[in-house]
């Protein structure tokens, strides 16, 4: 896989979307459902699973991702479903738009499939787009292959990274994640500094 815009384009047209589940990830459900609904981004949003998840709960969300046909699905999707969620074309590096700040971010797959020279743009960009005191939840694919993307993380890359911006309130590797999955997620929540 590489990492231009152009080339995720290429992935959805050839439908090699293995990243894609299909539904929303479990962990995800659980632990958003702790949190209040508020104005959200769903970061690397694909074809909208996690964000429609949200929005049928009545959180205010804005999906963004790379690929021109993730956001077209994702739309349509919303539609079909009559859920008021929408979705746009953007680099997640180069947030917040005209609909920051948000008070929860919310992440999955996304930042192992940026190159970790760009992490700290990531986190950055997550920082600047969430209102004080909004929330990030996030749940990294923490694999330990070679390559990528994806590309592997750790608990301690993640902590120090996300550390410098924000609080970590809590991590765990969730026991619900999907079975080509379990053991290899970290499911966090953090709070913006």
């Amino acid at each position: 896989m590489s990492l231009a815009p152009h080339d995720w384009e290429q992935h959805y047209r050839d439908e090699n979307t293995q990243w894609d589940l299909g539904i929303p990830a479990p962990p995800l459900v659980r632990a958003s459902g702790l949190l209040a609904p508020v104005r959200t981004v769903v970061v690397g949003s694909g074809t909208g699973q996690d964000a429609l998840s949200l929005a049928s709960r009545g959180f205010d969300v804005t999906g963004v991702d790379f690929a021109p046909s993730a956001v077209r699905i994702a739309n349509e999707n919303a539609t079909k479903r009559k859920l008021a969620a929408r979705f746009i074309q953007a680099d997640v590096l180069t947030l917040p738009g005209d609909d920051a700040p948000w008070q929860l971010w919310v992440e999955h797959t996304c930042f192992c499939a940026i190159d970790p020279g760009q992490r700290d743009a990531y986190v950055e960009a997550a920082h600047r787009s969430l209102a004080p005191g909004g929330n990030l939840l996030a749940l990294f694919y923490a694999h330990k292959r070679e390559g990528g993307p994806p590309f592997a993380t750790t608990r301690a890359e993640v902590e120090m990274r996300f550390g410098k911006h924000f609080d970590l309130l809590s991590m765990e590797i969730p026991e619900d994640s999907i079975e080509r999955r379990r053991g290899d997620e970290l499911l966090a929540l953090f709070k913006r500094k």
